[in-house]
């Protein structure tokens, strides 16, 4: 494919923040990127919008978190859906640890950065990679396309999705291949959260 040179630029900086692996694979979605979204004031921060993919090597995926938007306070988030940079750990991760230490008989590491499950194979996939500070669900309309073709792309592999909350299960129909877990999300003011975790035997989630 032939980039335009505003791809390009985009491609040169990937080259230094994305895992290997991924450079293929993402290179034809690269004009679906919004790129006003970079170009203005967002969270996480420059430079961390992709961690999802550079910190889960693409040989090693075998399993996709998929979450909304990015937190969109100061210094939270990290580009890894549902992880954090800051020390105190957010609502929702702290009802995700819950639920591991109840349904898989582990006790998880009290840690909000989530480097560690991504080492093992686990995208952190929010669905829109940026947002405006103060601003949730600013971004999500933006970054659909890139999304929507980067999980058509992704669902044809044998892949383990979990999928929490009415947003993420919107993307269900385009996954083909490999297994889907839902469940509702893990802030839903109603119901129990399960996760799912304790049927994924491949990932220590610790």
């Amino acid at each position: 494919m032939e980039l335009t040179p505003q791809n390009s630029i985009l491609m040169k900086r990937l080259v230094n923040i994305i895992d290997k692996g991924w450079q293929e694979f993402l290179r034809p979605l690269l004009p679906l990127i919004p790129f006003e979204c970079l170009d203005e004031t967002h969270y996480p921060a420059k430079d961390m919008e992709f961690n999802a993919f550079n910190y889960c090597p693409f040989k090693e995926l075998q399993v996709v978190i998929l979450g909304q938007d990015p937190y969109f306070t100061p210094n939270t988030a990290n580009g890894l859906a549902f992880s954090s940079s800051m020390p105190k750990i957010p609502h929702s991760l702290s009802i995700i640890f819950n639920s591991i230490k109840e349904n898989c008989g582990v006790v998880p590491a009290r840690n909000p950065d989530l480097k560690r499950w991504a080492a093992q194979g686990v995208l952190l996939l929010n669905t829109a990679l940026t947002v405006k500070p103060n601003e949730p669900d600013s971004h999500t309309k933006q970054w659909r396309p890139f999304t929507e073709k980067l999980i058509m792309e992704l669902g044809k592999k044998d892949l383990t999705w979990l999928l929490w909350g009415k947003h993420a299960k919107s993307f269900a129909p385009l996954i083909k291949n490999g297994t889907i877990h839902e469940d509702i999300h893990p802030a839903a003011r109603q119901g129990k959260f399960n996760g799912n975790f304790h049927l994924v035997k491949t990932v220590t989630w610790i």
